[in-house]
């Protein structure tokens, strides 16, 4: 697994980052990278886990051989950024090409739900109204994240591209 090591530009911004990605969350995320990365290359799509230039620039966690970047999620919720840390479009505007969602417990565990980025950024261009202040969550003024339910999302027009049982 890629070792990554991250500069945070100040105290602010690596508290924020403290606060959404405690130790526990991390590690569910480098395992189910991990997991993702292991899940690709049995299937015969190469596939390696990114280097932190790469995760850091594109929000890409994973990286094909044919250069189509994924971001791996782990969470019982699909996560949309659509502002970042200091206020510029969230990784849902500059991230990488798909969004591999993991849902991490629940009878639904280890299912994982594949997004095409752009399919998401068309989706909030069509379902302005689904984006309520009750599904929002903002940190330190700037930074805006929804937190939807696969079945808020699955029942609108926002579809995943496919879900498979890891």
């Amino acid at each position: 697994m890629a070792n990554r090591s991250y500069t945070y530009f100040s105290k602010e911004r690596k508290d924020y980052y403290d606060q959404i990605n405690n130790s526990e969350n991390k590690q569910l995320g480098d395992e189910a990278e991990k997991r993702v990365c292991e899940y690709l290359n049995s299937i015969g799509v190469p596939a390696r886990l990114s280097g932190s230039d790469e995760d850091s620039k594109s929000h890409a966690d994973i990286v094909l051989r044919d250069g189509t970047t994924i971001d791996v999620k782990c969470k019982n919720s699909v996560v949309i950024e659509l502002k970042n840390f200091w206020g510029n479009p969230g990784w849902i505007f500059t991230g990488a090409d798909y969004i591999y969602n993991i849902v991490k417990s629940g009878p639904h565990k280890d299912e994982m739900y594949v997004y095409k980025r752009q399919d998401m950024v068309d989706f909030i261009k069509r379902c302005p109204g689904l984006f309520q202040e009750k599904y929002c969550k903002t940190y330190n003024g700037k930074s805006v994240l929804y937190f939807f339910s696969y079945n808020t999302l699955n029942s609108s027009s926002m579809k995943f591209v496919k879900c498979i049982k890891l």
